[in-house]
């Protein structure tokens, strides 16, 4: 991990939006395309210069594998490595990971035979306690329109991410959700006051109310009927 990948997530963490994140990131790989294009060949008439789906899935690449190699050094270091494998103290051993031809840390398993595609074979894994992280899960919450943490984590799973320890860090996420609060917020309740003195001591008829013992009175006007007192 280098200290231009800690200062890119570094920046990255002001942002708490995944969606801008990505963005962002998708902007910073367009302009050095355009750099490096000019650099190769100076007289290219036409260089695109939109953000496009190849942009986005980039970024969301480079921003995984800096946020793994800040979390999972050790773990990245020893499947370059010949053995392959992961020490069993750490936390993915249980994971089986392998890196993918992207350098992309990724859940093993027996599902490679399937016809399921590479993400919801293999989800990338990400750490916990991250700011990037916890944007990526409330973006996933609010996908599912603030449902509850089943469906949050469905559809993590089914964008292909994989977060270490997802059930605490969405239970977090939805407690400290505003909307999910006002939607399943407890209604109050309000104790009714005192009686007023007048409901409460005997007087005669009329101390203090008044009946209209005759009733509206209907007139026309235009063409309605309306009731005048």
């Amino acid at each position: 991990m280098t200290k231009i990948d800690d200062n890119i997530i570094s920046k990255l963490e002001m942002i708490s939006s995944w969606i801008k994140m990505r963005k962002i990131m998708a902007m910073v790989i367009l302009a050095a395309d355009i750099w490096i294009k000019k650099i190769k060949k100076p007289l290219a008439s036409e260089i695109p210069r939109l953000i496009m789906v190849d942009h986005i899935e980039r970024a969301q690449n480079m921003i995984f594998k800096m946020v793994q190699y800040q979390s999972f050094e050790n773990e990245i270091r020893s499947l370059k490595c010949n053995t392959r494998m992961v020490s069993k103290s750490s936390c993915l051993f249980k994971l089986d990971p392998f890196l993918d031809s992207n350098g992309l840390l990724r859940v093993g398993g027996r599902l490679k035979k399937s016809m399921l595609g590479i993400n919801e074979m293999h989800p990338a894994i990400l750490p916990k306690g991250k700011l990037i992280t916890e944007a990526i899960v409330r973006w996933s919450h609010n996908n599912v329109a603030h449902s509850g943490r089943s469906m949050t984590l469905n559809n993590l799973r089914k964008n292909g991410l994989w977060i270490v320890n997802a059930n605490s860090i969405v239970r977090k996420i939805i407690f400290n959700c505003v909307t999910c609060r006002k939607l399943r917020g407890v209604l109050g309740s309000q104790k009714m006051a005192d009686l007023p003195r007048e409901r409460c001591i005997e007087a005669p008829p009329f101390t203090y109310c008044g009946v209209d013992m005759f009733g509206p009175i209907m007139i026309r006007e235009r063409r309605s009927d309306l009731k005048r007192y």
